[in-house]
């Protein structure tokens, strides 16, 4: 018996110098090897730690103390595994899952703004941040804001090899990185032999694409804010002239304009460069504001807008002329109301407004709306302002 477990021992030391040759020769060559190669030695590495492993079951409790090490790994690569395993995709794999990728995978050093992925190159790898960090673009890399930062342990270029498409962004050194290069050969064959790393990708893949919605929706919201700030007016925070492009071709695209009248009104605050050059711009802002306002609180379904300078102009989607018209004066009266005061406590002289209305005709568009009721308006300027004028055939072309 002390003969066999001597031989047994013997058998394990050679197994052990035989799967370390394996191991190191596998490491030095990196990716240099073949597919077919690379899989060759990990079926060797395998069946040694199997012969191993069943010796190691023969031999008496008292020489556990001299057999090998259960993962015949040299220090270096067991400190290596201690390292890969607090990794998030490699945290739970089995062990000689682990060794498997120690032994066949190599390592790259990336360059602070080294490009690494791209759209316009093919990728054949998984490569893991062991240290440093990457920046994600999705965009052109000169637009220069990335689109996420990536950081030790997390993953890159999993999607094109799991999905089998294209590289979609831009990926760059951020900083100095060291990255575990993992080719879509060996990931296969490790996923076939490891539930664990299986499962692990796809927790990965997932966790991925759940962080990619919500910096998509971040971006959307973003976005929707953006195009709606364009839209209005940054003084009196209604519509600017765009939005109010934007809110007729609405209406016209669905189809509101058929099925109802709709009227335009064209607006402008009478003397105001007089009432500018008399108490200072900071008063003529505050007109302004309190003239948007109230057109604001009278356009109900409508849209008021600041048309541009001191002119304003409403759309009116269900009133024909004379409602219009009567809605005009109501504007009017209100806008006279207006009670403002200078910084010396001076009450200033009552704010009129001289109104166009044009309502809308089949042929109409924005543009001849806009013209009929500049027209009424100049009109209404001729006939000595704080007035309303409708648009008719008789109205002279301004």
């Amino acid at each position: 018996m002390e003969t066999n477990s001597a031989e047994t021992a013997k058998e394990c030391e050679l197994l052990q110098r035989l799967r370390d040759t394996l191991t190191e020769a596998a490491m030095e060559a990196g990716q240099s090897l073949s597919g077919p190669t690379t899989r060759l030695l990990l079926t060797c590495i395998t069946l040694l730690n199997e012969r191993e492993t069943h010796l190691a079951a023969l031999a008496k409790p008292n020489a556990q103390a001299t057999a090998p090490r259960p993962n015949g790994l040299p220090e270096r690569r067991s400190r290596q595994r201690s390292t890969m395993s607090h990794i998030p995709l490699l945290r739970d794999v089995d062990p000689l899952t682990l060794q498997k990728l120690l032994t066949s995978c190599s390592f790259r050093d990336l360059a602070p703004d080294e490009i690494l992925l791209t759209p316009s190159r093919a990728n054949r790898h998984v490569y893991i941040i062991m240290s440093g960090s990457v920046r994600v673009h999705l965009d052109d890399l000169s637009n220069g804001t990335p689109h996420l930062e990536l950081a030790i342990g997390e993953c890159l270029g999993e999607i094109s090899i799991l999905g089998e498409t294209k590289v979609t962004a831009h990926v760059v050194g951020n900083e100095a990185a060291r990255l575990m290069v993992i080719d879509q050969d060996l990931l296969w064959l490790l996923v076939d032999h490891s539930p664990q790393l299986a499962r692990k990708l796809l927790y990965t893949l997932s966790h991925r694409v759940g962080s990619d919605n919500l910096i998509l929706r971040r971006s959307l919201r973003r976005q929707r804010e953006s195009e709606l700030n364009a839209n209005l007016d940054a003084l009196t925070v209604i519509a600017n002239r765009r939005g109010l492009t934007r809110y007729f071709n609405d209406l016209v695209e669905k189809g509101a304009t058929k099925n109802q009248p709709l009227s335009l009104m064209m607006m402008d605050i009478d003397h105001f460069k007089r009432f500018n050059d008399t108490y200072g711009h900071v008063l003529g802002d505050n007109v302004l504001c309190a003239v948007a306002g109230i057109l604001a609180d009278n356009a109900g379904d409508g849209l008021a807008a600041r048309y541009g300078g001191e002119e304003f102009s409403m759309v009116l989607p269900g009133y024909d002329a004379n409602q219009a018209c009567k809605l005009a004066n109501t504007i009017r009266d209100k806008i006279q109301e207006i009670q403002l005061r200078t910084a010396q406590g001076e009450l200033i002289p009552p704010i009129t407004i001289s109104i166009g209305v044009k309502q809308m005709e089949h042929h109409d568009t924005l543009e001849t709306l806009v013209h009929d009721a500049d027209s009424a308006l100049y009109c209404a300027k001729r006939s000595g302002r704080n007035c309303v004028r409708e648009h008719s055939a008789q109205v002279p072309q301004a």
